[in-house]
């Protein structure tokens, strides 16, 4: 099963830029059936280029293959990617079941 990351604020949508999420819903999936299997949550953040934020974010990823989120910054895509996880970044809010399904479909 591939795991990923969506990052969201109402676990419906992608609607949060990556370093000042407020959460992540985690899903993990097959070609026929997708899953929540955790949500991580945090702070409200605010998007000022504070480094100190990224690591737990980073750190509630683990076993994911790849994080969806609105926006994302040079430093955080470079520990993501150490860190096995994929940043995809999407230009509009965009639902987390049709991103699934787009997913089960690939």
């Amino acid at each position: 099963m591939l795991k990923v990351a969506f990052a969201t604020d109402d676990r419906v949508r992608v609607n949060q830029h990556f370093g000042a999420s407020v959460g992540f819903a985690i899903f993990a999936l097959d070609g026929e059936r997708a899953q929540l299997v955790s949500v991580a949550e945090f702070a409200e953040e605010s998007m000022d280029g504070n480094e100190n934020k990224l690591p737990a974010k980073i750190a509630a990823l683990s076993g994911c293959a790849a994080v969806y989120c609105l926006a994302v910054g040079g430093s955080a895509v470079r520990q993501l990617v150490a860190a096995g996880v994929q940043p995809i970044r999407l230009e509009d809010e965009t639902s987390i079941e049709r991103l699934l399904g787009e997913l089960q479909k690939a």
